[in-house]
């Protein structure tokens, strides 16, 4: 790959890990989220939800029964998803040993669940396992095209020599 094109994706990558790092920790809606919990056990006790698929099937009940605005359930489920979806596709595009999925995708889990975790720690969020599956499926889905567009170049240059 030309440097330029290198340090395009270099570059794009660190204004993800940034928006990244705004989205999760500094964003408004996530300042003083859970002020009411002021205490980290009652943050433990009341905003973990370590079922999986317990808040995705609540918001589809309560889409069903009208008890939710639209928008709310599609904005929590496909931000999720779409979320990770860059890391899927650049780290494996800019690190050569990332261009492995059982590198990558283990890497990417555990920076959810880190990131999870810390919203818990401050405040910031719930811990909540159906943001990482939705995450981590996002990312997946980053790496899968990441590997679609990589194997479709990589063969095209073969055939070339």
């Amino acid at each position: 790959m030309k440097k330029s094109s290198q340090l395009f994706i270099r570059c794009v990558f660190l204004i993800y890990i940034a928006c990244l790092i705004y989205i999760l920790f500094l964003s408004s809606m996530r300042q003083a989220r859970l002020p009411h919990l002021s205490t980290l056990a009652d943050r433990l006790k009341l905003s973990v939800n370590l079922r999986p698929f317990k808040t995705i099937n609540g918001y589809m009940s309560a889409l069903r029964l009208g008890n939710i605005n639209s928008s709310i359930v599609y904005q929590n489920i496909f931000g999720n998803l779409v979320l990770f979806l860059p890391m899927g596709i650049l780290l494996p595009a800019i690190f050569g040993k990332f261009r492995k999925a059982y590198i990558t995708l283990p890497l990417i889990l555990l920076t959810i669940a880190c990131a999870e975790f810390l919203q818990l720690i401050f405040g910031l969020g719930s811990l909540d396992i159906d943001d990482l599956i939705l995450n981590f499926a996002g990312a997946v889905v980053g790496y899968a095209i990441f590997s679609a567009v990589y194997n479709l170049i990589y063969k095209k240059i073969k055939s070339r020599s």
